[in-house]
């Protein structure tokens, strides 16, 4: 089983389309893929075509050792399994942030280590998990990436996007002091890029030379489309509603394909 999120401390920058569209490359390859949703606004949940509120139980009640991933995982229309999240999540953090006690921290669990905890009680039955974490600094944020093998960072071509990137590489840097040394950036995804614009042109420039100071590839960045905002109500990936507007996702599915590949083999070795 490999692991990647897709994080950024902004909202809007198109984080939950990506990871539906990048899950639907895979499955079309014939992967076995589960999304993971980290956010109590549940917008992967939504995307997948489910209503959070009428779910139980979800990521909350796995957290806290109330249901097992077996019992929560549910399918999705386009391939790949949904773990779903609710509303719900945002008090268990908070119960987590407080030190209130559940099954799994009363064993002495860290509370940042409950998501590999989670994954690894399924993994024999995936190949690639996708983990869509909040916009935010927060234990669901923290726990997807101590949990995962390497991250995406989607960024939309505008102005604070700079500003994005800097904050991102500094959250993933303590990550990797504190809570998972091996945690790679397989790479920048702009999204929102408007062909005609000179501004877009400017800041996607701008991020490039970024990327090679921190050192990370940038792929093809995401065209803009009105059709991108549409597309939560699909309940499907980009692939199948857009196919002219997903080829950056497969470029990032093959680089997935291939950093799992070569993170298993060196596992096996």
């Amino acid at each position: 089983m490999y692991i990647t999120t897709l994080c950024n401390l902004k909202g809007g920058v198109g984080k939950t389309a990506s990871t539906v569209s990048i899950a639907g490359e895979l499955a079309a390859d014939d992967h076995r893929v589960l999304v993971v949703d980290t956010d109590a606004q549940g917008g992967l949940t939504i995307s997948c075509g489910y209503d959070p509120s009428e779910l139980y139980p979800t990521l909350t009640e796995c957290i806290e050792g109330e249901a097992t991933p077996g019992e929560t995982i549910v399918g999705t229309g386009f391939g790949p399994d949904l773990l779903p999240a609710r509303l719900s999540l945002s008090f268990s953090a908070l119960r987590a942030a407080l030190g209130e006690p559940t099954p799994e921290t009363r064993k002495g669990e860290e509370p940042y280590l409950a998501m590999r905890r989670i994954l690894q009680s399924v993994g024999e039955h995936y190949d690639v998990v996708i983990i869509d974490t909040p916009p935010a600094v927060s234990l669901p944020m923290v726990a997807a990436l101590a949990a995962a093998d390497s991250t995406i960072i989607p960024i939309d071509c505008k102005p604070l996007a700079l500003r994005g990137l800097k904050l991102v590489m500094q959250c993933i840097q303590l990550i990797r002091i504190r809570a998972n040394s091996g945690l790679k950036v397989l790479g920048v995804l702009p999204t929102m890029f408007r062909k005609r614009t000179l501004l877009s042109a400017e800041i996607t420039e701008a991020l490039k030379n970024q990327c090679n100071e921190h050192g990370i590839p940038m792929f093809s960045p995401v065209s803009h489309s009105v059709r991108f905002s549409e597309l939560p109500r699909t309940g499907g990936p980009m692939r199948d509603y857009v196919p002219e507007l997903s080829k950056p996702y497969q470029e990032v599915a093959e680089e997935v394909k291939r950093h799992a590949k070569q993170t298993q083999g060196a596992t096996q070795e």
